[in-house]
């Protein structure tokens, strides 16, 4: 295994002792950031380390103070990940219990026990209502708003199970809707499963779907004088189970393009009426939460993207500052020991020309992210 000098402190993966920078260490192919000290794996290591450079810096590391020490690894071989994996997925359950902003405790009715859902968006309990009330609904909002997020956690809270795509001009209606084969056979969908059988299924970009498509699902969705809805296939009639539902989701209201999507079609008046609309913009406060969630010093950079948000809005710039932004940068803060400036190109500016980047950090200096 490769020597080298630690540029971070650490916990050695073998002895649970503290590695400290400069310390002569070993790393782990297998598993981001676990590291060992060179004499726990190789006896007699070398007093000069290897030109092999550290590759990623140890979870938790500087700029905030080390976290308090996790209890000591079991001497198990370092390509054993899961309980590794389950170590970290504990920790993370445990940070975001800390910020939990919002709960909603949903009751489906049918004598089975509640769900508490935590850190809902505050759009979440109108989106359950509706579905339990047996309505397809359209959720419309920014990029980055968890609109897709909301259905699943919908879905799961009501214990349905539930499907997912994503249209563009060229989706074809086999997605949804399956095919022939040479054969003579047909190859069913995870829509036409749920149509039959019941549960959510997520439409994600409705607004940027092939009109065609569009047509098609509509009848789908349809019902007769008699509230049941059928769809035709090549080679049978389905029924619509009563528990299905259909949720989509898009970034404009369906009315057409507008300055920020100018590519958006408008969705057909009939089609429309087969939904229940709701806006999605973001939750501020679940904003905060999740961003805080990942770095508890992260106040200052969250503040810095809604500053960015609320500018690019202003000026019509086409750069989306969503909360993607705020919690993917805090959890860098965090895990790098990257200039609050890097991070900026990574989660948000993202290959934005100089000028406008120099136009948006005039406007709203990226100063005070790492006091």
């Amino acid at each position: 295994m490769p020597i080298f000098r630690a540029r971070f402190k650490g916990t050695c993966a073998k002895c649970g002792g503290h590695v400290d920078p400069g310390t002569l260490v070993s790393w782990s192919r297998r598993a981001r950031g676990i590291i060992y000290h060179a004499a726990c794996v190789t006896p007699g290591a070398p007093d000069s380390p290897q030109p092999n450079p550290q590759p990623f810096p140890p979870p938790g590391a500087a700029p905030e103070a080390p976290p308090a020490p996790l209890p000591a690894p079991s001497p198990t071989p370092s390509s054993d990940t899961a309980a590794i994996r389950e170590l970290v997925d504990q920790i993370v359950d445990q940070k975001i219990a800390e910020h939990i902003t919002r709960s909603v405790v949903v009751s489906t009715g049918n004598g089975a026990a509640p769900v508490q859902v935590n850190n809902a968006h505050a759009m979440l309990v109108y989106l359950l209502h509706l579905i339990l009330h047996g309505h397809h609904v359209y959720l419309y909002g920014p990029p980055g708003s968890g609109k897709s997020t909301g259905a699943i956690m919908a879905a799961k809270a009501l214990k349905r199970a539930f499907g997912y795509v994503s249209l563009n001009p060229q989706t074809p209606e086999s997605k949804l809707f399956g095919h022939p084969t040479a054969s003579g056979g047909y190859v069913e969908t995870v829509f036409i499963k749920m149509y039959e059988e019941g549960g959510v299924f997520i439409i994600d970009e409705l607004d940027n779907a092939h009109p065609a498509l569009l047509n098609t699902l509509n009848s789908a969705l349809e019902s007769d004088e008699e509230g049941i809805g059928r769809l035709a296939l090549p080679h049978r009639i389905v029924t619509r189970h009563p528990d299905f539902i259909c949720v989509a989701t898009g970034n404009t209201n369906g009315r057409g393009a507008d300055k920020l999507f100018p590519e958006r079609r408008a969705l057909d008046s009939a089609f429309l009426e087969r939904f229940a609309f709701i806006r999605w913009e973001y939750d501020l406060a679940l904003e905060e939460a999740l961003t805080l969630a990942q770095y508890k010093h992260g106040a200052a950079w969250l503040a810095w993207v809604r500053q960015v948000r609320a500018y690019t809005k202003e000026h019509s710039i086409r750069l989306w500052a969503s909360p993607r932004a705020s919690i993917k940068g805090a959890a860098l803060l965090r895990t790098s020991d990257w200039p609050a400036m890097d991070i900026a190109h990574a989660v948000l500016f993202k290959g934005l020309d100089a000028d406008t980047c120099k136009s948006i950090l005039s406007a709203c200096p990226l100063n005070g992210v790492r006091a």
